[in-house]
């Protein structure tokens, strides 16, 4: 069997990529037959000659020619087979499909390295590496033959050809993967891309502090992220399915709606909450009491374990790592927030005067002292809300320096005594709730200002 792999078509930004794969399959012993074009879709032709693909994302088809849709970044394996009297020749191979940034110009790249702008890299087989011009205009790749040999009884002869046609659909940052039916929707997040991002301020930032020095990190899983932090609602929802997750702790007379977030939660129970809500929804459990993920954190254990693992290859709920909080909060944005605030400064980084930030934050200005219901604020660049001020939001990092240089995938050091919280909270100034301003407080720690908000890698 004889493969041809081909660029077909370049999309405009965020859109999609359409790529052509067409192969044929010949065998010795009969008189050939030909390929019928009569029907293209039909699962056997008019010759006896059945089709069968399998994408590796647990669709199927039975047609000769295909157009299959990928929904989400990642590598998948392929396999068709066609079949003629009994006698079955297969062709597999994989294609890996990046994420894409906001500025994505329809370039794509085989076998080659990320580009500046679109981190899409479809392989197909070990075809050669063509780029396509940026402008969104189309040119095709060189092609590579890919050669199948199967010995199979003379029972007829096989010369058929079959396409298919990738159709992949990028998700745009901010996109809603899925709605929960416990912790609502969830957002995607990309990975930052080869040259990584800034995690920490500047040092002419107004009213930063010191252990906020700047390094690069670079942040390789997709993430499906909370809209919003985990409600009261949320909780008792959670705990109705999970009856063995503790009374919600908020103390009422901070916010007593159900639609407000859970306030007064420790560390412990953020990380019990994320394992539980993962046993609910049917998905594998982040969170061991060590390294050897024999024995799950639970409601008899998350007290007791001074020092948790965390499994991020897991399906799971989980807590961003401290680079993956500021990536998603900042949402691109190199800025105090993740909103362009003006009146900023070192004279106004208190409470009040700060126009385009109010708009964004429950904070010591705008709160009245005392929390507010979830996602009443305008969202962030990639639809998340309240990331900065309403409640701190713990983190899987124990609090520590910074590393320096280049950094992939940092989740802090091994063992501390505190875990980072992040974003401010509804009684803090302004300079707290920046993106880069960073908090801490011991794994029980129960306070006014601590809660929480989830995420998920996607496999």
């Amino acid at each position: 069997m004889t493969w041809n792999i081909k660029i077909w078509q370049a999309a405009a930004a965020g859109s999609i990529a359409l790529l052509l794969v067409t192969g044929s399959s010949t065998r010795l012993g009969a008189p050939d037959v030909s390929p019928v074009e009569q029907s293209p879709n039909a699962g056997m032709d008019s010759a006896g000659t059945s089709y069968l693909w399998d994408f590796g994302d647990g669709s199927t088809a039975a047609k000769r020619i295909v157009n299959h849709q990928y929904l989400r970044a990642g590598s998948y394996e392929w396999i068709v087979t066609a079949t003629k009297n009994g006698s079955p020749c297969s062709k597999s191979g994989s294609i890996t499909i990046g994420a894409v940034s906001p500025d994505f110009k329809g370039a794509i790249e085989l076998d080659g390295d990320p580009l500046q702008n679109g981190i899409v890299k479809p392989l197909l087989g070990t075809s050669g590496s063509e780029t396509m011009e940026e402008t969104g205009q189309s040119r095709p790749s060189d092609e590579t033959a890919i050669g199948c040999t199967t010995t199979v009884p003379a029972t007829g002869t096989l010369n058929t050809n079959v396409q298919f046609a990738v159709t992949v659909s990028f998700l745009k940052p901010g996109a809603l993967i899925e709605a929960d039916s416990i912790v609502g929707n969830l957002r995607y997040v990309p990975p930052t891309g080869s040259k990584g991002f800034f995690q920490g301020s500047p040092l002419s930032e107004s009213c930063r502090q010191s252990n906020e020095a700047r390094f690069t990190h670079i942040l390789s899983r997709d993430l499906a992220v909370m809209e919003t932090e985990v409600t009261r609602r949320m909780w008792s929802n959670l705990r109705a399915a999970q009856p063995t997750l503790p009374a919600d702790p908020s103390y009422r007379g901070w916010g007593a709606e159900m639609t407000r977030p859970v306030q007064q939660v420790t560390c412990q129970e953020s990380v019990l909450f994320a394992n539980l809500l993962s046993l609910q929804q049917g998905l594998t459990r982040c969170y061991y009491t060590n390294s050897t993920r024999a024995v799950p954190i639970s409601p008899s254990n998350y007290k007791k374990t001074a020092n948790p693992y965390c499994d991020f290859s897991a399906s799971g709920y989980r807590l961003p790592t401290e680079g993956e909080w500021e990536w998603f909060c900042r949402a691109k944005s190199k800025t105090p927030f993740s909103v362009p605030e003006p009146q900023y400064g070192s004279g106004n980084c208190a409470c009040g005067n700060l126009p385009a930030f109010d708009g964004v934050a429950w904070y010591c200005a705008t709160s009245r002292n005392h929390t507010h219901p979830a996602g009443e604020k305008i969202a962030n660049p990639w639809n998340l809300k309240d990331v900065h001020g309403n409640v701190y939001e713990w983190c899987w990092d124990w609090a520590e320096s910074y590393p320096s240089g280049t950094v992939t995938d940092y989740a802090g050091p091994g063992s501390g005594s505190y875990r980072a919280a992040r974003g401010g909270s509804w009684h803090e100034d302004s300079r707290y709730c920046r993106s880069a301003a960073r908090y801490s407080g011991a794994p029980g720690e129960r306070w006014s200002g601590y809660g929480f908000r989830l995420c998920r890698s996607i496999l």
